[in-house]
């Protein structure tokens, strides 16, 4: 990625079964680093097979974000996985960094 967009300060934890739905808790500053190329950004995030979640920036700004993801089913989350990108639109499509893995602690 061509530093189009940078996520900054990122911050997780994996929060423990009956704290906030045992989720995987995240923050962070979402930089549209290319604000002159008329793409916005957001960053993906994946828990425990489930689809991706998107959480948009604003276009050519940068915007906080503090979200929790878990998985309703189970008592707590022990797998994430967290990719930034550009929407570039439908026919270019998406422009993504590498996926970042990660583990809770806690997992058995």
């Amino acid at each position: 990625m061509d530093r189009a967009a940078a996520f900054e300060k990122g911050r997780y934890r994996f929060n423990p079964a009956g704290q906030n739905h045992g989720s995987f808790e995240w923050s962070g500053r979402l930089v549209d680093a290319a604000p002159r190329d008329g793409h916005n950004v957001f960053v993906a995030v994946r828990v425990e097979g489930h689809p991706p979640v998107r959480y948009y920036g604003k276009q050519g700004k940068a915007v906080d974000l503090h979200h929790y993801n878990w998985d309703g089913a189970q008592r707590y989350t022990d797998d994430a996985y967290i990719t930034l990108c550009v929407d570039r639109g439908s026919i270019r499509g998406e422009l993504c960094s590498a996926q970042l893995h990660l583990t809770s602690p806690q997992k058995d």
